[in-house]
């Protein structure tokens, strides 16, 4: 099984942020057809050292260069990105591009 971890980077004022946080990110953690995925929310804009206690949220965005929220960022067990979904354009297309690289990414590794 390949290990898939979601980058999402957010902002408090941000209504598709919450859209994402509230909707997306809470389904897939309840569904066991996404067990294999790990999501992990990173403020953006955050201060306070939070990701593995090394990082704040706005240090690693500019690392990662996400400067639009939501940014939705899959990486592997390494963080070497697969795919980088950025923004919402809408809630049926989003959910359509999430599935779909998940999908590529699963079977890149069979």
């Amino acid at each position: 099984m390949v290990y898939i971890k979601i980058l999402f980077f957010y902002i408090d004022d941000c209504d598709w942020c919450h859209w994402v946080s509230d909707e997306v990110v809470i389904y897939m953690n309840e569904s066991r057809d996404f067990a294999d995925v790990e999501f992990i929310k990173i403020d953006g804009h955050g201060i306070e050292p939070i990701y593995r206690g090394l990082r704040t949220g706005y240090e690693m965005s500019s690392e990662m260069d996400v400067h639009f929220f939501p940014t939705l960022v899959l990486v592997d067990e390494e963080e070497v990105e697969y795919h980088r979904i950025i923004g919402v354009a809408n809630k049926d297309e989003y959910w359509y591009n999430l599935e779909s690289k998940i999908k590529d990414i699963r079977n890149q590794g069979n």
